[in-house]
């Protein structure tokens, strides 16, 4: 049952961006629902997480220590203050740190139980396309603008721009991390420049000086562990 439940949360995992992308779609064209594509996606996968983590009585015990100092402002305002018009928006926010949080309880369980899959490189894989394609979009007019003012900068359908440079950050280095210990140079330095490129079309400094250190060094820090 575990191994089946850890499956359908990648698999979730891997639908994440496009359905992001999906969502910023909708509302680019003033299509909205009641409650959005990405909200019912990413309770889906919440309540796979807390039901992943009710195995490790551990981490559902600091979870719920996590979940009770979140939600301690709400509840004041609730019985202190009798206000309820914040309950939902609070929920909304406090469920995006607990998937953080739960995430990473997720990946340390299934790293030290299944050492040696790829599905969570590919799972990277597809993310970076994902994100890279989205950047992209602008040279077809296609995408929201980085920035609102003279339409500089592109983050494509997503509507945190900030949040997509890290991940493109994250991604790249992870990728180039892989590819370099695999000795694929050739794919590791095309990455590596189409990460450069695709900072370069988000207009971030931050994005685009850290796609230039990530290039750099990635070969020079090699890290003493075995390739997966």
């Amino acid at each position: 049952i575990q191994r089946g439940l850890d499956m359908l949360i990648i698999i979730l995992f891997i639908g994440l961006l496009p359905i992001d992308t999906m969502n910023g779609f909708l509302l680019h064209n003033n299509i909205s629902l009641p409650i959005s594509v990405a909200q019912v996606y990413k309770s889906l996968l919440l309540i796979l997480l807390v039901f992943k983590i009710a195995f490790r009585p551990r981490f559902l015990l600091y979870t719920f220590f996590i979940s009770s100092i979140l939600f301690s402002p709400s509840i004041y305002q609730i019985f202190k203050l009798g206000q309820i018009n914040h309950l939902f928006p609070d929920v909304i926010k406090i469920s995006r740190y607990l998937t953080i949080i739960l995430s990473f309880y997720f990946f340390d369980d299934y790293f030290q139980n299944h050492r040696g899959e790829k599905i969570i490189f590919q799972t990277v894989y597809v993310s970076y396309a994902v994100v890279v394609i989205n950047i992209l979009l602008k040279y077809i007019g296609l995408g929201y603008p980085m920035y609102n003012y003279d339409d500089i900068g592109s983050r494509g359908f997503f509507f945190a721009g900030n949040e997509i440079s890290v991940l493109l950050l994250i991604l790249s280095a992870v990728i180039g991390k892989h590819l370099w210990m695999k000795s694929k140079y050739f794919l590791y330095f095309t990455i590596g420049f189409l990460t450069i490129f695709t900072a370069l079309t988000i207009s971030s400094k931050a994005s685009m000086i850290g796609a230039i250190i990530i290039l750099v060094m990635v070969p020079i820090k090699r890290p003493n562990i075995n390739s997966i």
